[in-house]
Formats: structure tokens, C-alpha cells, sequence
């Protein structure tokens, strides 16, 4: 783990006491935020869960029912704070959420408070997930990504001392690489909201006319490699 240096701007004191997580490895550092994180969970609960003056401007405010909810096309939170829960890892599953254990959350008014407390229980689900993954990782050591340098780029520094390396950081990255010929739409849970992105391959098969058809849209302004990607919410029909 990369340590913090003392400077004029943090003391040898300071350092060392933000260098006690970093002795060990990445893992070590992740798991000891999920160790840590619940209780800084529990003060932002303090703080606010209980707060007469919080409470008097988030309950019964901005009250939206499920069926307005479904007709506005809210998801994540907004959605599950009106009482639907829909969440698109658990009726949907992608990656590896489908083998972890984690609770969806609803509220029952549908006001602001109710989707704060939604929030805030997954911020502690959220931290389980990590968990549970940090465990796996240790269950399972190896590499995490694939070793093949003709879809994933090799390391700045193979790219630098290795001929075999320049050539596949050259290739994928001014040709890139060609996917079978299909139609898909995977969907995934974003930042701000549920989305879809559909692509379909059409021609060509090759690398060599994949690059000369990716030549000819840079003059014409049309793609005859890609059909155009389309972006919408997870509840559009």
C-alpha cells in the first residue's frame, strides 16, 4: 500500500497514525474500513435518525406513492423509499451479485424520511457486500483479471521493456478488438439510476477490415463497424 510522507503540511505524528492501515496489503486496508465504516454509520444515525428538527422537515415531506413512483420511473432509492422493492442486483442479477447475501430496504410513507432511512441501511449493506468479497478474495487467492494482453492491455511497465507487450498495447488500442456477431443489452445498476445499453455487431469479422471500416467513419461520419448504443432506464418497456 502506497504510505503518506511527512511535509510542512502533516507532521510525523499525523503520518504515522494514517500509515497504521497501510502496512499490510490492499485487502488488509478494505477490510479494515468495513470494519471501521459501521460505526461511523451509526454517528451519522445519532445524529440525524432521531433529530426533532430533521424529523420535522423530512416526515410526511414530499410524499410520493408507489403507483406515482412506477409512472415517474423512479429507481434505487426513490423507488424502494416508496415501498417497491425493486433492485435490479436481486431481480436481475449481473457480475457476482447473484452468490451474495444482502437485504433490500423499503420505506412504508414514501416521504424523504423514509428514503433517507432507506439510504442509510445501504450504506450498511453496501459495506456487507464489500465484506463478503473481501472474504471471497482471501478464500481464493490469484489474479483477478484476465491474462490475455489481446483483450486487456498489458502494464505500463511490461508496455516499456517488452517488444511482444508494445505491440499488443499498439494493436488494442488503435484497432481494438472484435466481439462475435450478436445483439446484446445488459443492464447494470449505475451511480444515478438503473441502465441498459444495447449493442449490435454487424460487420466486418476481421481486424484488418474492422480498421479500414473505422478509417472510412472518421470521413463519412458513419460507423459501419458499430450499430448506435442506446441508453435508457431498466423500467422503459
Amino acid at each position: 500500500m502506497p504510505r503518506y510522507q511527512p511535509s510542512r503540511f502533516k507532521s510525523q505524528k499525523e503520518v504515522d497514525r494514517l500509515n497504521e492501515k497501510r502496512s499490510g496489503t490492499m485487502l488488509d486496508f478494505i477490510d479494515d474500513f468495513t470494519a471501521r465504516f459501521p460505526a461511523c454509520v451509526d454517528e451519522y444515525e445519532t445524529l440525524l435518525t432521531d433529530n426533532r428538527i430533521w424529523k420535522q422537515r423530512t416526515v410526511n415531506i414530499g410524499v410520493v406513492t408507489p403507483e406515482r413512483a412506477l409512472n415517474l420511473g423512479f429507481t434505487g432509492p426513490m423507488l424502494r423509499g416508496s415501498g417497491i422493492a425493486w433492485d435490479l442486483r436481486k431481480k436481475q442479477p449481473y457480475e457476482v451479485y447473484g452468490r451474495l447475501d444482502f437485504d433490500i430496504p423499503v420505506g412504508v410513507n414514501g416521504d424523504c424520511y423514509d428514503r433517507y432511512l432507506v439510504r442509510v441501511e445501504e450504506l450498511r449493506q453496501s459495506n456487507r457486500i464489500i465484506k463478503q468479497c473481501v472474504d471471497w478474495l482471501r478464500a481464493n487467492p490469484g489474479p483477478v483479471m484476465v491474462d490475455d494482453h489481446k483483450i486487456v492491455p498489458p502494464s505500463r511497465e511490461e508496455m516499456k521493456g517488452d517488444m511482444e507487450s508494445l505491440i499488443h498495447h499498439f494493436k488494442l488500442f488503435t484497432e481494438g478488438y472484435c466481439v462475435p456477431r450478436a445483439r446484446r443489452t445488459p443492464r447494470s445498476r449505475r451511480r444515478r439510476a438503473n441502465s441498459a445499453s444495447t449493442s449490435s455487431r454487424t460487420a466486418p469479422t476481421s481486424r484488418t477490415a474492422s480498421s479500414a471500416a473505422h478509417r472510412d467513419s472518421r470521413t463519412s461520419r458513419r460507423s459501419t463497424r458499430w450499430s448506435r448504443a442506446i441508453c435508457w432506464p431498466t423500467w422503459w418497456p
